[in-house]
């Protein structure tokens, strides 16, 4: 016989002898599947007694007012100083400057703002991205035990930035949490040296929600006889998403006919 589930008092109440402090660190919490991940495994430490301690890199990101308020909240540079450079070929030549010097001011103010941390002790740290230098999780924080997550196929790694943060860290992590099996599998065989700590853990979704929304809601898709539909819910980024290349490959496909849909949850 099954036991009933418990209520997150109850839980956190069982959980809170064993409870745990853990920092996060992440460079800017702008709108993304990662992000609602993060946001939901913070709050569900949170809920079971945990200690959870974020820290940005740049302040303004557009989902910092979904941050469970049970959860420290630090930011390394509270200067903005991404996103500067949209807009024309003029006004991003006009904004260098300007940009050149906001980066220097803010960067004085993460090198203050990272001394906080040396005096603290944490259980776990995690890097919320692998193309985020661990240097601040492996040098700025007291750490048992240091995490980085692996959200992509190494393939996208075009510049060889995964390459060089894997070499320069890689004997101060204790363990890469990929998301999927196919991203443990890439990350083995395109870093063999780090096999050994390679782990997954499958991004949380809440999945309560999206089945009491779909009860509710129309079908968007027309009947068909005889035609294979697929939908692919993303951000409309080629690079991560390799957009054109799942377009390409609707075309081969016989049986295939490519509908696009643009969902948004924020």
């Amino acid at each position: 016989m099954s036991k009933p589930a418990l209520s997150d008092d109850k839980l956190a109440a069982t959980s809170s002898a064993g409870a745990k402090k853990i920092l996060f660190h992440y460079p800017v919490l702008n709108r993304g599947g990662a992000e609602k991940s993060l946001l939901r495994l913070m709050a569900g430490l949170a809920s079971r007694g945990h200690e959870v301690h974020l820290v940005l890199t740049s302040a303004g990101g557009a989902l910092e007012s979904e941050i469970d308020p049970r959860i420290a909240l630090y930011h390394l540079r509270s200067i903005r100083t991404w996103g500067l450079g949209n807009g024309g070929a003029v006004r991003r030549a006009l904004m260098w400057p300007v940009r050149g010097l906001r980066w220097m001011v803010a960067r004085l103010q993460e090198v203050q703002n990272r001394r906080q941390f040396q005096r603290m002790t944490f259980d776990a740290a995690f890097a919320g991205l692998t193309g985020l230098s661990p240097d601040f999780i492996c040098t700025s924080v007291r750490a048992r035990k240091r995490f980085v997550f692996v959200r992509n196929d190494p393939a996208v790694d075009f510049t060889g930035r995964w390459a060089r943060r894997i070499c320069d860290f890689h004997d101060q992590i204790d363990a890469y949490v990929c998301v999927s099996d196919y991203v443990n599998k890439a990350m083995a065989t395109r870093f063999p040296e780090i096999a050994g700590k390679l782990t997954t853990v499958y991004n949380l979704l809440d999945a309560k929600s999206m089945r009491a929304k779909a009860a509710v809601a129309n079908n968007p898709f027309p009947e068909t006889i005889g035609i294979l539909r697929v939908l692919s819910v993303c951000r409309l980024q080629e690079v991560p998403k390799a957009l054109l290349r799942m377009v390409e490959v609707h075309h081969r496909h016989p049986r295939c006919r490519l509908a696009t849909y643009m969902a948004c949850a924020w």
